[in-house]
This record gives structure tokens, sequence and C-alpha cells, in this order.
């Protein structure tokens, strides 16, 4: 089976997804490349969702895909992010003076796919690469939001089985990232225990290529730190929202 090719553009540069924030771009070097894992996480309340959800709008209405491009939204309540989703779509066609169809040519290019158990999840890589990718050639992008709470983390910290499942559907969601040259997104809580750790702890920094901190600064305002490799120093940022203001912060 061979991937799409879909990793660079016409000029032969590699591929980006924009995240919409001049600030998080910089850093970034221009946006999310094709093919890489990227974890991003922090408290509730901070716009997790409505970061990821923004990109998969604004991608399609500003165009840093190409047209008819898709994405694959995997959340724990389709409901909401639907309507997320919907709320953004209608406030940037708005903002961009775009004409109203934009906004469901839009929402018609994201899948939405709702998953709240372990099983299913787990089972994704291979749903992704025999059912779903090879028919659906024009993904550009994957998000898996919230997919933590698929897992009873009660369960799943101290219990080797379980990290241990956890670990190999990260590394073959890396691998389906690098072999359909897709980012994959994958947005993680944060421990209530230790402030900026992740819901799993460190114990899989090493499968994600690049990764994002979501914060409140001692101000109350929302940041960023960007983490190049897995252990390296860290690089912080003030993270303005725009867009996402309008339609609440998960």
């Amino acid at each position: 089976m061979s991937a799409p090719q879909i990793a660079t553009d016409g000029a032969g540069n590699r591929r980006r997804i924009k995240t919409y924030s001049p600030e998080v771009d910089d850093l970034l070097g221009g946006g999310f490349n094709a093919g890489e894992l990227v974890e991003i996480f922090g408290p509730p309340g901070i716009g997790k969702t409505s970061f990821c959800a923004r990109i998969c709008v604004l991608a399609q209405i500003q165009g840093s895909v190409p047209p008819e491009s898709q994405a694959l939204y995997v959340t724990d309540n389709s409901t909401s992010t639907v309507e997320t989703l919907r709320t953004i779509a209608t406030h940037a066609a708005k903002l961009e003076k775009r004409a109203p169809e934009i906004v469901e040519n839009a929402l018609d290019n994201i899948g939405v796919v709702s998953i709240q158990d372990a099983a299913p999840l787990l089972s994704l890589p291979l749903f992704l690469d025999r059912n779903y990718l090879p028919f659906h050639p024009q993904t550009k992008l994957i998000i898996l939001d919230n997919y933590n709470s698929s897992f009873h983390v009660r369960d799943a910290n101290g219990n080797n089985t379980l990290m241990s499942k956890i670990g190999r559907f990260l590394q073959q969601m890396s691998r389906t990232a690098s072999s359909y040259e897709i980012p994959v997104l994958a947005v993680n809580s944060v421990r209530e225990d230790v402030p900026s750790t992740p819901i799993f702890g460190d114990s899989f920094n090493h499968i994600f290529d690049r990764r994002i901190e979501f914060f409140f600064d001692s101000n109350g305002r929302r940041s960023a730190r960007f983490h190049r490799e897995a252990f390296s120093r860290a690089a912080s940022i003030e993270y303005p929202l725009s867009v996402s203001q309008t339609c609440g912060n998960e």
C-alpha cells in the first residue's frame, strides 16, 4: 500500500499546516510539518479544542491546504465538536467576507468521529491504515482530541499493561503520520497533582516529534511552551486567542 504523495508543495518545500496564531507558527517554523506526531497538552479551559478546531476550519477557509483537502477529527464528544467547528466557521466566514456556503463547504471536508472507550481508540491506527486513509487520499490532518479521556486514568497510571497499550497506540499513530505524510495532533490533559505534566506523565515523550504545552501564566494570560524535541528546553510565548474566543475554550 503506497502513501499519498502530499509531503511537498509545488516548489518542493515540505508542506506545513498553519496554526493561524502568528506567534505559534513562528515558533513552529511555519506550522505543523507533514508526517509528524505532535502532543498538545494543557489544563481544562485553556483552549486546546478551540485551537485544533480553528486549524481545521481556517485551513479550509483561508486556504493553507489544497482545495478539497480533508481533516479527520477524532473526539470524545462529537456534538460539542461539531458545534465548535460551525461557530468558528461562521465567524471566520464573516471576518473573511466570504459567502455563507463556504461554511458548509468547510464543514463537509472535516470528518468528525466520536470514540469514548479504550478498545475502539486502540484499534484506530489499523482502521486508518486499512479502511480510511486509502479511500480518503485528500486527508491532510488528523486530530486526536482529548484522547486520554478514552482511558480510565486511575486504571492507567501504575497499570503497566494498559500503559504499554497506550505506548503502542501512539507509536502506531506516529507510523501512520509518517507513512501518509499527515500531521497528527494528539491532545492531552495535564495531571492535577503535578502541574505542567501530561496526564500519563512523561512516559511517551520519546514518541512525539514535538510538544506544545498551553498554560496560564502568573497574570492569567494564555501562553504556550514549545518543545522542539521531546526532552529539549522549552521556549515560551504568550498565546493570544482570536477566532477561538467566540466559541468557548476546552
